[in-house]
């Protein structure tokens, strides 16, 4: 296994990924409704990191881990 900042391609598929999840997750919490989950989960990343990796003062950087054989 390796960490290492995230890139710009490796925070796309994490974006895709994470949003896809999360709206997931509030569908079955019962906090959204499954026909506006993607649309409100797409809002809260625009909303809290709306610049992506190089949102200012939300993260201090994102890490992506990297399974590699020994």
């Amino acid at each position: 296994m390796k960490l290492s900042p995230m890139n710009q391609e490796d925070y796309a598929n994490f974006r895709i990924r994470s949003i896809k999840d999360f709206a997931q997750e509030k569908v079955e919490a019962g906090t959204w409704a499954e026909e506006e989950s993607q649309q409100l989960a797409e809002e809260s990343y625009e909303r809290y990191l709306p610049e992506g990796l190089n949102t200012p003062e939300r993260i201090s950087s994102i890490w992506c881990i990297l399974w590699t054989e020994m």
